[in-house]
């Protein structure tokens, strides 16, 4: 839904190679639910319905909590480099919709059907479709709710989150729950280590091509390297490059290619 959303807000004929990077960063950047897991990004399609439903009345901490996560641009970015994610508001949705579900689902499914459970998207799926009610494309039959309105379930699930991280940061200041950095663990075969990468959602190999009146351009990134080999000097030399959403030219021609070669390898029978 991201990437069609992005994609779909582009003037034609506008698009250049610096908008798909852009494109491919905010999305690998938008936050999952649990942080880490690639299965689930439900917070394009929830937050906002959430954040509407919520009754800010319900609690005096919720007027202060629907601005910040309102104002959240949904990414998870640790821009100081201090080892924990910079917006509270990433640990505040984790916390808020992870109570939902735990709350109002998972007592009727079982554990499988969480937050935090196996079923990629089936909670966001359900939890959408709750939020519309009988607006719903296909509404549900059951009452998950048991007879509670969602913005009182809303409510009863966020006081539950908020008490929790009140209890679990030992603090009411918001601006300290913040989330450790998740890291990507390479775990290469044989011999050869290399270093963990920040998380990011998004493959280890990223190609962006431009089909110009000259001639297609592109560039690309394959982490950690080309090589499999570890005595290689390519065999983690891009691990710098994808950890910090950069690429490196594809060399596209004969001449590129024999131009920029550091070494070849001839094969004979």
């Amino acid at each position: 839904q991201l990437l069609n959303r992005q994609v779909a807000a582009i003037a034609p004929h506008t698009a250049t190679i610096a908008t798909l990077e852009r494109i491919n960063r905010t999305t690998g950047q938008t936050v999952e639910t649990p942080v880490g897991d690639d299965g689930s990004v439900a917070v394009q399609t929830l937050l906002g319905p959430m954040i509407s439903a919520l009754d800010t009345s319900a609690d005096p901490r919720f007027a202060a909590v629907k601005a910040r996560l309102t104002s959240w641009n949904q990414q998870r970015v640790d821009a100081n480099n201090d080892g924990a994610y910079d917006n509270p508001a990433v640990t505040i949705f984790d916390a808020w919709y992870t109570a939902f579900v735990g709350q109002n689902l998972t007592p009727v499914l079982g554990s499988l059907y969480s937050a935090r459970g196996g079923e990629e998207n089936v909670d966001a799926n359900l939890v959408s479709r709750l939020l519309s009610g009988p607006n719903a494309a296909n509404p549900l039959s059951y009452d998950y709710l048991n007879g509670a309105t969602p913005s009182a379930a809303l409510s009863r699930s966020l006081t539950v989150a908020l008490d929790a991280l009140t209890a679990g940061y030992g603090s009411t200041d918001v601006r300290s729950w913040l989330t450790k950095d998740l890291t990507i663990t390479w775990s290469p075969y044989g011999a050869g280590s290399v270093p963990n990468t920040p998380w990011m959602n998004r493959g280890t190999y990223n190609e962006i091509l431009s089909l110009e009146k000259a001639g297609p351009r592109g560039e690309n990134v394959v982490a950690p390297g080309e090589s499999g080999d570890v005595r290689s000097p390519y065999f983690a030399d891009q691990l710098g490059l994808y950890a910090t959403w950069q690429y490196k030219p594809m060399w596209l021609t004969g001449f590129d290619v024999l131009a920029h070669a550091t070494s070849t390898e001839v094969l004979t029978p």
